[in-house]
């Protein structure tokens, strides 16, 4: 699947950590940490959302010990707290 340039131009990240949320922006030179429960819990929220609208992960026959590490194989990744992020 390819994505057209121009919707992911900038490459900006978003960590979501227990109660803060970072933004990282002009590839890694800025970086801005907001402590602000509530921000977390609408951004981890979003990420629950757009994690359940997207298909399931393909197998991956070829890496089976990485698939049982990430835990992919049983279903155990369903949300943002299961993927690590807070």
């Amino acid at each position: 699947m390819s994505y057209p340039q121009e919707i992911f131009l900038h490459h900006n990240l978003q960590v979501i950590y227990t109660d803060k949320v970072a933004q990282i922006f002009d590839d890694g030179n800025t970086i801005m940490i907001i402590h602000n429960p509530p921000l977390a819990t609408t951004a981890r929220k979003i990420f629950d959302f757009v994690w359940s609208t997207l298909p399931e992960l393909p197998e991956l026959p070829e890496l089976p010990e990485l698939k049982e590490k990430r835990g992919y194989d049983q279903g155990q990744i369903t949300s943002c707290v299961d993927a690590g992020c807070g």
